[in-house]
């Protein structure tokens, strides 16, 4: 690949920006939240954050959507999500009033922000992480960058001061930021499983070794979660490379 050197120095310069945007974006969420703009600073601090390269092969237009290369329903399992895309479309959230799919069109020198799991437990539902999924009918090649933010694995999440009603009771109860990431990995997993069952393609089978809800006993394509939980395991320990830099290509890989 030529100009290496250039592409990666690129990357993580950009890479931090946006750790830097994330971490912004917690102050105003604290403020919409009623507490002090600085109150997740310290639950930010060593906090996991991937970047991720990803391309979308073309596709048919009249693919079935369920056996399309990209990425099927879900929720995001961090906190904050700040995704760049290219001009084509493919990205779409789902409605629950009108129960239907709605098409997040390229904005170009726009950023989009999805609030993941952590925060709606964070937030006692206050704020919702909303479902999401990508399909490719453009008949054209589509790239995008997405950041994940997901905090110091460390960190216990539980319901915010001023998240709770008199007479309310937390929604959720409390989770590591690891056992919470870790649980939905090895749900989406399971889910991948299914469709790939579906479609009349063997997947991997094995038992699921993340700690925390959803974690055990869950069947999934072991490569892709043995790198999962590679990646969590040994980011709390310092193993890895400090600049947390994950690349993925689309192309080799359902859903």
């Amino acid at each position: 690949m030529p100009d290496v050197a250039d592409f990666k120095k690129i990357s993580l310069e950009y890479y931090y920006r946006l750790i830097d945007l994330a971490k912004d974006i917690l102050k105003v969420l604290a403020q919409t939240l009623e507490l002090e703009e600085n109150w997740f600073d310290d639950f930010a601090e060593g906090a996991v954050a991937t970047m991720r390269l990803l391309h979308y092969p073309t596709q048919p237009a009249d693919s079935e959507q369920e056996l399309l290369r990209g990425i099927r329903a879900h929720t995001d399992f961090g906190i904050i999500t700040i995704l760049l895309q290219d001009t084509v479309a493919g990205l779409q959230v789902w409605d629950k009033q009108t129960k239907d799919w709605l098409d997040v069109t390229p904005t170009p020198g726009a950023f989009v922000v999805n609030l993941g799991n952590l925060m709606m437990r964070w937030s006692n539902d206050k704020y919702i992480s909303n479902t999401h999924r990508v399909i490719n009918q453009s008949e054209q090649e589509r790239y995008s960058i997405p950041v994940f933010f997901s905090e110091n694995p460390d960190f216990v999440v539980e319901c915010l001061p001023n998240c709770e009603e008199e007479g309310e009771q937390a929604k959720h109860p409390p989770i590591t930021v690891e056992q919470a990431v870790l649980g939905g990995v090895c749900r989406q997993l399971r889910k991948g499983g299914e469709v790939q069952e579906r479609s009349g393609r063997r997947s991997g089978e094995g038992q699921c070794h993340a700690a925390g809800q959803g974690g055990r006993g869950c069947m999934r394509s072991k490569s892709a979660a043995d790198a999962a939980l590679v990646i969590w395991r040994e980011k709390s320990t310092g193993i890895l490379d400090k600049n947390w830099l994950l690349m993925a290509r689309m192309d080799d890989s359902h859903g």
